[in-house]
C-alpha cells in the first residue's frame, strides 16, 4: 500500500471521492509515478473547476468539454508530455463512467 502525499494535491486530498479514488489506486499497487501522474491530473481538472465555479461531483459533458478545450489551448511546456491528454482522458472516464464519450 502508497501513502499518498496529499500535500501536493491540496483540492484533490479536499474532494472525498477523488481522495477516495487516487487512495485506491495506490492501494492496487500502482507505481508511485503513476499515483503522482494521477495526482497532478486531478489537481489540474479541480483547479480548472474551482476557477470556474464547477462542482465536479455534477460535472457534464459541457464541464469536461470545456476542460478539454483548456487542456488544448495551453502552451505545450503546459501539457508535460503528448500522454498527458490520455491520461486526462482515461482518469475522465474512470471518475465519470456514466457520462458517454465526448465524440461518438
Amino acid at each position: 500500500m502508497m501513502e499518498v502525499r496529499w500535500d501536493r494535491y491540496p483540492l484533490l486530498a479536499a474532494v472525498p471521492s477523488a481522495r477516495t479514488w487516487l487512495t485506491i489506486q495506490g492501494n492496487l499497487g500502482l507505481a508511485s509515478a503513476t499515483i503522482d501522474a494521477y495526482g497532478r491530473a486531478l489537481q489540474d481538472y479541480l483547479t480548472f473547476c474551482t476557477n470556474r465555479q464547477i462542482d465536479p461531483a455534477v460535472a457534464t459533458r459541457e464541464h469536461i468539454a470545456a476542460y478539454v478545450g483548456d487542456l488544448a489551448h495551453r502552451p505545450r511546456a503546459m501539457i508535460t508530455s503528448p500522454s498527458s491528454c490520455s491520461l486526462r482522458s482515461r482518469l475522465y472516464r474512470s471518475a465519470y463512467p456514466h457520462h458517454r464519450p465526448l465524440l461518438t
